[in-house]
């Protein structure tokens, strides 16, 4: 890797695409390895705090381990939306072809429905809900 100055700020020279996938998956990994982590911290936490329930005699909440977010359509849209933001640009990248790489936002479309659809039912089960505030 070579550093030239242009200017006053330097530039990154790669010298080989070898050294750019390199860095590149060792990024990917990393931050795969970090998010793994913080799932197991956060499992962890959860078990020592049912741990201290059950010791304690209190009872023992059933919602505790039960991932909530995972199951709603907006997390679904949300992972779709991505999933298929980061194939069209593999693929793109791959192929360097456009037509290929839109698979990808083919799922990427599915995924903002999803999205959409989801937000737009939260609204309005939120509209026929009936305030409980103002019958008290």
């Amino acid at each position: 890797m070579k550093t030239m100055l242009l200017g006053t700020s330097p530039a990154i020279v790669w010298e080989s695409p070898i050294t750019a996938l390199i860095i590149i998956c060792t990024f990917i990994v990393i931050l795969t390895f970090i998010v793994f982590y913080f799932q197991y911290k956060g499992r962890k936490e959860r078990y020592r705090l049912a741990e201290q329930t059950l010791t304690s005699g209190q009872p023992f909440p059933e919602s505790l381990f039960k991932n909530k977010s995972e199951s709603t359509q907006e997390f679904k849209g949300i992972k779709k939306t991505f999933l298929g933001f980061g194939l069209f640009i593999f693929l793109w990248a791959i192929t360097g072809e456009f037509s290929i790489g839109s698979i990808g936002l083919l799922i990427m479309s599915v995924g903002i429905g999803q999205w959409i659809i989801d937000n737009k039912t939260a609204r309005k089960l939120k509209e026929n809900t009936p305030n409980n505030e103002k019958a008290e």
